[in-house]
């Protein structure tokens, strides 16, 4: 059952890859002067659909050429990892497997940019605080990784100190 949980990747790709599609259609104007990539416009109070172009990590850290194969290697590895802790039973409640899902789901819909086009399409940008673009993976890949870090601080504390250990004390 928990090898299933790893399905709801699919429809977190998904919706990444089509939001940013649509953000490359809609945000983007079709003919520009500018060289930068950058086009706002207005979406809910405080935040604003804004396409741009990341090559780099969060807040475009390591952008750049040769940063673009590290980081499709990372995301690769980061990906493996999750799926070979789910599939050999490393985490096995519910939340814990949803929680690793989501990250998946949200790593490889931004490894999918960076290995086609280069680079990760963002869109979504707070205007009350100067804070990172983001998209959809990002979201996913934040939510997850906080929850999974609830899970783990909830499953430490429900097995107790020396729950490695067995009967005997070893």
């Amino acid at each position: 059952m928990r090898r299933l949980w790893l399905l709801l990747a699919v429809p977190i790709v998904a919706l990444d890859q089509w939001v940013k599609w649509w953000a490359a259609e809609n945000l983007l104007p079709k003919l520009y002067v500018s060289s930068q990539l950058h086009f706002a416009q207005p979406f809910l109070p405080g935040v604003n659909l804004t396409y741009t172009s990341n090559t780099g990590a969060a807040f475009s850290l390591l952008g750049g050429g040769a940063a673009r194969w590290f980081l499709v290697v990372v995301s690769a590895l980061a990906a493996a990892a999750i799926i070979l802790t789910v599939c050999k039973g490393w985490v096995t409640r519910p939340f814990g497997v949803i929680s690793l899902s989501c990250v998946l789901g949200g790593a490889l819909g931004n490894l999918i940019d960076r290995v086609w086009q280069g680079y990760v399409v963002d869109m979504f940008e707070f205007t009350f605080v100067k804070f990172a673009v983001f998209n959809v993976a990002d979201i996913f890949i934040s939510a997850g990784g906080a929850c999974l870090v609830l899970f783990l601080l909830l499953d430490v504390r429900k097995k107790g100190p020396h729950a490695h250990l067995d009967e005997n004390g070893r």
